[in-house]
């Protein structure tokens, strides 16, 4: 299904084929499997795995309570630090600050400006020619931020950069907003919504507590 990112960019995740025809009729088995374990699943329409596990991570956060990821996703690395932590499985390793720090050059709060920036090839979010992530993360910690960096372009001293960046980006506020990991944008349309589940949508996260610690867990039904 599409999320409201596709309202902001229509191209976004485009270039994405169909899912597999062996793999849909697992999307509800995945369902009753979730439900057989007694593990809360939470589906809203429009919106994707990672919004809304960023918006439980973010609540319960907010709440003093410990969080703990389970998956890889480079896009839920911008919600690390403060009480929540990510853990890869098939690594067997947990990601903190410093992790993330060590992947984008930038610290977790500033991951979505540096994508943003580069852009996102398997979501199909383009980023600024001649811009990847280690230049973008060299421009994010000189200018604090994607939007300070758009106002003060003018300043950038590598005249091929400078050039990339204003045919690309400078005109476009938005693409921070369709960056594959610009989450912050959907835990501001989920909380509007956070009591409205629904079956419909193909984005599923699973929620478990132990020994008082909430762990959310990334399903494999998503947005697709």
């Amino acid at each position: 299904g599409k999320s409201f990112r596709n309202d902001i960019y229509r191209d976004y995740k485009a270039n994405r084929p169909p899912a597999p025809d062996d793999l849909v009729p697992q999307f509800p088995l995945t369902r009753d499997a979730t439900s057989a374990f007694n593990i809360s699943c939470k589906e809203v329409v429009g919106f994707e795995a990672d919004d809304i596990i960023a918006t439980l991570a973010c609540k319960a956060r907010e709440a003093g309570g410990r969080v703990t990821i389970i998956s890889s996703d480079k896009d839920l690395m911008q919600l690390v630090g403060g009480g929540v932590e990510m853990f890869d499985a098939m690594k067997n390793r947990r990601i903190n600050r410093e992790a993330v720090i060590e992947k984008f050059g930038v610290t977790p709060e500033l991951v979505v400006d540096v994508q943003a920036l580069a852009g996102d090839s398997v979501d199909n979010v383009p980023g600024a020619p001649g811009i990847g992530v280690k230049t973008a993360a060299e421009l994010i910690n000189i200018f604090g931020t994607l939007e300070n960096l758009l106002d003060k372009a003018d300043e950038n001293k590598t005249t091929k950069t400078k050039r990339n960046f204003n045919k690309s980006c400078g005109p476009n506020k938005n693409f921070k907003a369709i960056s594959a990991t610009g989450l912050c944008n959907g835990v501001r349309f989920f909380n509007r919504r956070i009591g409205s589940f629904s079956s419909k949508s193909r984005c599923t996260c699973s929620i478990f507590t132990k020994n008082g610690v909430s762990h959310y867990f990334e399903a494999s039904v998503r947005a697709i």
